[in-house]
């Protein structure tokens, strides 16, 4: 069975006068089998370095090991680890670009 094992994130700076934003944060998953899904983190309160952790800490906790097709658990398994499920607005920024590379 197919499982997710690794997160990659990207940090694409924007020239001056950085039109679409100053940077642009790309993640890469790859599963088991060796096939990669892509996606793009939009964080755009955060510095990038610091969305980057985030979603390498998200994907470790809710992701790695998992299988890639079960977005809906995913989805309810990383908003429920608060108290409220709520969406907080960092954290759906992450899990937007995770689920777009699963």
């Amino acid at each position: 069975m197919m499982k997710l094992q690794t997160i990659e994130t990207h940090i694409v700076k924007t020239p001056p006068p950085g039109f679409g934003g100053r940077y642009f944060i790309f993640v890469v998953l790859q599963t088991t089998c060796g096939i990669r899904g892509y996606g793009e983190i939009y964080a755009a309160s955060f510095a990038p370095e610091t969305a980057s952790t985030m979603a390498a800490d998200v994907f470790g906790r809710y992701l790695d090991g998992q299988n890639p097709f079960e977005i809906e658990r995913f989805w309810r398994r990383a908003h429920g680890s608060g108290f409220s499920h709520r969406p907080d607005p960092s954290m759906q920024g992450v899990v937007s670009g995770l689920e777009m590379a699963c």
